[in-house]
Formats: structure tokens, sequence, C-alpha cells
């Protein structure tokens, strides 16, 4: 079908961007045979903040003379009722410090019922929806299956699984081009930064304290 809607099958190039790591519908992706193959050694798609969490679970390194982009917020929540005060503070940081319009919000969890609860649960100034009812008011609330493939600006990965799927969270955090919040429990928290500072420590301690925990 794609060859066919070529205008010169026999000069015309098709060209054809995967990436094997997000390959979640199939075990194993290999490019089709009788093609010439060139492989991208460096992200050019994340600023580097972003870029190097994401290589931190197998991404390419982050092109030279990236950008480093506004930092990632990175946070800790045990339930749903912190999970929703962080995504409320992330969108309101996105909008209001990042200018960054509803439309290019995207809260991404790795299963359906953990978004349709944040749809209903998410409070503020901005509603949260589903792929199909998104609008220019709304952020969009989706799984990372649905919306693999997209980029928005900012994405606000939400995963409170016990043993997290790293493959679903790269997809996820990969999708953001210019602002990243991480919400989960310590098993991602610990997979996506190698970190340890007193500052994100503090950092952490400082959300859990104002959410009552």
């Amino acid at each position: 079908m794609l060859f066919r809607s070529m205008k010169d099958r026999e000069l015309g190039r098709l060209y054809m961007m995967a990436d094997a790591k997000q390959a979640i519908y199939t075990s194993e992706w290999l490019p089709p045979t009788g093609v010439t193959t060139l492989e991208l050694t460096s992200n050019v798609r994340n600023p580097a903040k972003i870029g190097a969490i994401v290589e931190r679970l197998g991404g390419a390194p982050v092109a030279r003379g990236s950008a480093p982009g506004p930092d990632v917020h990175v946070r800790t929540a045990s339930g749903l009722r912190e999970a929703r005060k962080h995504v409320e503070r992330s969108i309101s940081y996105a909008m209001d410090s990042l200018h960054i319009p509803p439309s290019q919000i995207l809260v991404l969890t790795p299963h359906r019922d953990l978004r349709d609860s944040l749809i209903q649960e998410v409070g503020g100034n901005v509603r949260l929806s589903r792929w199909e009812n998104r609008t220019e008011e709304t952020a969009t609330c989706e799984t990372v299956h649905r919306t693999k493939g997209l980029e928005r600006q900012a994405v606000i990965l939400v995963d409170l699984d016990e043993v997290p799927d790293l493959k679903i969270a790269y997809i996820g955090l990969s999708r953001a081009s210019a602002y990243l919040s991480v919400t989960g429990r310590q098993a991602l928290i610990r997979a996506i930064t190698s970190e340890k500072s007193g500052g994100v420590e503090e950092h952490q301690r400082t959300e859990h304290e104002e959410c009552g925990g």
C-alpha cells in the first residue's frame, strides 16, 4: 500500500522511522528486508534534562548542543490522592510558568482504570479528557498505549504500580518535547533517576508532607 502511493515506484524514496525499544505490540521488531538502514545514535526529540532520564531507561544519548529545558519534576506517591495533587501542581506549573496551553498537556498512565480515576478526580483550572473528547481547553489524559507515537510539549506520567513496566515508562517519558513530570512509587523513582542528592530527596519529602502523608 505504501509503495503504491509513491509517484515514482522505481526512483522514489520511502523513509521509515522506528524505535525498536518501543515495540509493545510485537515481541521483536525488524526492518523490512531489502532496504537500506541508518541508525540514529542521538536523541534529537527531548531536551537534555528529559533526555537524561529517557537514556537511563535505554534511550540514546541526547544530541550534543541540545537545550537543557525546564527541570524534570519527580514526585513520589503511594495512592490516588497524592497523585491527583501532583498532577494538579504539574498542570499549573506547565500553564502558569511555562505558558504551555492545555491542548499541549498530556497526562499518561499505564492502565485505563488509573486514567479514568484521574479524569474524575483531578480538579483545578483545567479539565482532563480522554483522547476522543479532547478540545483546545482540556488536557488529554490517556494510557501510554493509546498515545504511542504522539508528542506533546508537557507530559505528566503517573504510574502507581508496585513493579512498573519500564518499557511503558520509557515510551511515555519520551513523548515530552519541553516539560516532564513523573509521579510514582519508589521503584519507578529509583529506575528513572540515579541521583541520590539531598535536593531530590528533600523535594520528595516536601511533596509528601504537603499532601498530608
